[in-house]
């Protein structure tokens, strides 16, 4: 599960298995700016063996294996700033992800914060 903007500085496991409602599960958290731009992944170990994460300005990837394939994969969990130049750091830094995970499968769970025309903004 990936949820983008928790605005939420830290978790505890307990908040966390309230969440699932279950206590198997693991979970990786990006406290963002004082909970602006906070993220949380997580997964339940009967599905997903956790291998290791990476933590960055906008993203959590979780790399693990997916049980019932035995494939080996990393879940990106993003959530981008709204700022033009953050979004470029942003989209070098998955770029290399990506090439650093080049032979696993993946998947991108985003809020890029993207617009094509100011009507489609929230107000």
């Amino acid at each position: 599960m990936c949820l983008q903007e928790t605005k939420t500085v830290s978790f505890t496991d307990n908040r966390c298995f309230s969440l699932w409602g279950d206590s198997n599960i693991g979970w990786v958290h990006y406290e963002g700016d004082n909970g602006a731009g906070s993220m949380l992944s997580m997964w339940h170990k009967d599905k997903f063996c956790y291998d290791s994460h990476v933590v960055g300005i906008g993203f959590i990837a979780v790399v693990g294996q997916h049980i019932k394939s035995s494939c080996m994969c990393f879940v990106v969990n993003i959530y981008a700033a709204y700022n033009h130049s953050a979004k470029i750091t942003l989209w070098e830094a998955l770029t290399s992800l990506k090439r650093s995970y080049q032979n696993m499968a993946e998947c991108f769970c985003r809020d890029f914060n993207a617009v094509r025309r100011e009507d489609e903004r929230w107000v």
